[in-house]
């Protein structure tokens, strides 16, 4: 199996961003302590299942399917390769959450948005991430990599920022977006001086852009700082910002030239509530008025 994953990796790495590559690795360094020794063509189904269903219980089961999902990815290759002749990872099921479950990721709310708004006032460098977030919808590791930089044409002033866009090449899916500089962001960049030479929007105490793993652990803590009991991460606050789009009543497909999903149907986690929730109050509001 560790053979496969090296020849995988060889192969196809390549071929992904870096952000996808991060992810598989992480998933690829389990399966290699749990089945790194078995031989590729003697791995059945019931062996595929059996740590799908470990890996379920042991981090739930979002965790249970990225194991489903690697493992199919592996054993397609495995049967193209000729390692084996079939693929056993392809008739797995994926685990369905109990009716009533809550899917995926929570969206940070408004409550708590204001709270880390209220700890972390205007001119603070944990502001400004939380601006660059909200006003952004990227995902953290474009988040972090934005800077004056990104601005349109490269003309970053702190004083003519109102009119200015952000081009984001993202890492994941490489789409280039061009999104406007909103007037909160501007205002945020302002009160942090931030220089036209500055390595990145978001900056650690010593003046260095952060890795995607280390903002993320930074961002947390200062949400529990500001009193934010739930998780608070930059995918939360994406969430956020596609929620906050739906709930004006905009539409998916325009949503996502902000976040730059291709998959309308990925979006839809994040606004399905926010959408049921616009509905019912047009729903409501007609009622009224009869």
């Amino acid at each position: 199996m560790a053979a496969l994953i090296r020849h995988y990796k060889k192969s196809k790495f390549p071929e992904l961003g870096q952000v996808t590559q991060d992810n598989y690795t992480r998933l690829f360094a389990r399966l290699e302590e749990a089945a790194g020794s078995l031989p590729v063509a003697k791995i059945t189904e019931d062996d595929i299942q059996r740590m799908v269903d470990e890996r379920a219980a042991e981090g739930g089961i979002e965790a249970g399917n990225s194991t489903r999902r690697i493992f199919r990815l592996l054993m397609a290759f495995a049967k193209d390769h000729k390692y084996r002749k079939d693929n056993p990872a392809k008739d797995i099921k994926k685990k369905r959450r109990p009716k009533g479950a809550k899917k995926g990721w929570d969206t940070l709310s408004e409550t708590n948005i204001a709270k880390f708004f209220e700890r972390w006032p205007l001119g603070t460098r944990q502001h400004l991430a939380m601006t660059v977030l909200l006003y952004t919808g990227q995902r953290r590791g474009d988040a972090v990599r934005l800077g004056p930089h990104s601005v349109v044409g490269g003309k970053f002033d702190l004083d003519n920022l109102n009119d200015s866009g952000i081009e984001v090449r993202q890492n994941k899916t490489g789409k280039e977006l061009e999104i406007p500089l909103a007037s909160q962001l501007a205002a945020a960049l302002k009160a942090c001086k931030i220089a036209a030479d500055a390595p990145a929007f978001i900056l650690t105490e010593r003046g260095k852009p952060y890795s995607d793993k280390s903002f993320t652990g930074k961002f947390s803590a200062w949400g529990k700082a500001a009193g934010i009991t739930t998780q608070c991460s930059p995918h939360t606050l994406r969430f956020a910002a596609a929620r906050r789009l739906a709930e004006l009543g905009l539409s998916l497909k325009v949503i996502a030239s902000i976040t730059g999903h291709d998959s309308l149907k990925e979006l839809e986690r994040y606004t399905k509530a926010a959408e049921q929730r616009l509905l019912a109050k047009q729903a409501i509001a007609a009622l009224g008025s009869h």
